[in-house]
Parts: structure tokens; C-alpha cells; sequence
């Protein structure tokens, strides 16, 4: 079972971890500065390789969240920074994965119209 903190850990900012099926938990990347995330309200998502995929919902270079993803060895990688005024800010909502690997979801602010986005992220 995977989860996620929205704040806490030892920067604050929010962990993600594994519980084993005994209830133990294994913190596996801990959110360390505001660049690499800050934040998780969406669910976490989990391919069939064990990579883990989220949002937070502040950090990144805008301020506005992110998409990552987290590696079986613990590397955080950032899939794509959010920019409110073209793309969103704030997504809240977690994530979504098709058969081809694109990942979708939504922000609650930004865009067009200010009012949020659907987006896609390409793998």
C-alpha cells in the first residue's frame, strides 16, 4: 500500500511511503525543498513496474504543483511543472494512466479561462 503525507516528514513539506502488509512503513522520498514538490492531496498512482506517479500541490518552478514520479530506487523525477497562467496550478485531483502510459488529470485554478484545466501528460 502506497500513501502520501500532505505536510510533515523531516522537511515539512510531505513524504511519500509504503505500508507493508504487517503495517510497517517505509518512507520512500521526502519532499525536501519547494522545486521537487510540496504537497499531496491526489491519490498516488502505481504502474505495473512499481514506479509511482502524483501531484503536489504547491512547489515547482511556478509555485503551482507538479507531476512526478518516484523510481523502485527512491529517485523522484519531476514530469512537468504546472504554469497557472497557460497551463493550471493546483492539482488536487490525482491521477489517471491509459494503456499507452499518458497520465491525466485536472488543476483547480489557471488556463484559458482561470477556472482550471484537463490535462495530459505525454510518457
Amino acid at each position: 500500500l502506497d500513501g502520501s503525507t500532505l505536510e510533515g516528514g523531516a522537511t515539512g513539506l510531505g513524504n511519500v511511503f509504503k505500508l507493508s502488509a504487517k503495517g510497517q512503513e517505509k518512507v520512500v522520498y521526502t519532499f525536501s525543498k519547494p522545486a521537487d514538490g510540496e504537497g499531496i492531496y491526489g491519490r498516488l498512482l502505481l504502474d505495473t513496474l512499481g514506479n509511482i506517479y502524483g501531484t503536489t500541490t504547491y512547489g515547482g518552478t511556478d509555485g503551482v504543483g507538479l507531476v512526478f514520479k518516484i523510481g523502485q530506487d527512491g529517485t523522484e523525477t519531476v514530469l512537468h511543472n504546472f504554469v497557472e497562467s497557460t497551463d493550471g496550478g493546483i492539482p488536487v485531483g490525482g491521477l489517471v494512466m491509459d494503456a499507452q502510459g499518458n497520465l491525466y488529470g485536472t488543476t483547480e485554478v489557471g488556463g484559458a479561462h482561470g477556472v482550471g484545466t484537463v490535462y495530459r501528460i505525454k510518457p
